[in-house]
C-alpha cells in the first residue's frame, strides 16, 4: 500500500493500524506497505504539528519510494452515515489516535491491520491499484493510493 509520509512510516512503527480509502476491497491477508516518493510543503508542515511530532521519532525524515513494512489486512469496514468520533465502527473500535492520522468520515472504508513486522527498506516504484510485491518479500499484495 502505498502511503504518503508521515502516514506510511507510522503504520511501520505501530502507531496506525487503521488505512482509510475511498474504495473497498474483498482482499484479506498479507500487505506491503510502500512509502510514496513525493514529501511536500504540507507534509513537512505536517509534521511539525505538536501532536504528530510526538509519534515519531526525534531527527524524523520520511521512508521516500521504499518498502517500509508487512501487515495483515483482517478486515474492511465501511464507516456509517451517523459516524461520530468514538463510535465503534464494525464491532471495531476506533480511537482519537486513528482518528487524529486518519481520514475517518461517513463513506470511507476503514482497512483493519494487524502484525506489523520490518521489511528490507529497497527502493520501489509505486503503482495504482493491487499489485503483487516481489516474491522474496513474501510476494504479498501492495496497494498503492
Amino acid at each position: 500500500m502505498t502511503l504518503w509520509a508521515p502516514w506510511a512510516d507510522l503504520v511501520g512503527l505501530g502507531q496506525k493500524r487503521i488505512e482509510t480509502r475511498s474504495w473497498w476491497t474483498t482482499y484479506r491477508g498479507s500487505l506491503l506497505i510502500h512509502g510514496g516518493a513525493a514529501w511536500g510543503p504540507a507534509q513537512r508542515d505536517l509534521v511539525r504539528d505538536p501532536a504528530f511530532k510526538r509519534l515519531l521519532p526525534e531527527g524524523y525524515f520520511p521512508t521516500l519510494g521504499r518498502f517500509i513494512c508487512m501487515v495483515e489486512l483482517v478486515d474492511v469496514v465501511k464507516v456509517p452515515p451517523e459516524w461520530v468520533a468514538g463510535m465503534v465502527v464494525g464491532g471495531r473500535p476506533v480511537s482519537k489516535l486513528e482518528i487524529l492520522v486518519g481520514d475517518i468520515r461517513p463513506g470511507r472504508c476503514l482497512w483493519f491491520m494487524e502484525n506489523v513486522r520490518p521489511v528490507e527498506r529497497r527502493q520501489a516504484r509505486g503503482h495504482q491499484q493491487l499489485w503483487d510485491g516481489p516474491d522474496d518479500l513474501g510476494g504479498a499484495v501492495v496497494v498503492a493510493a
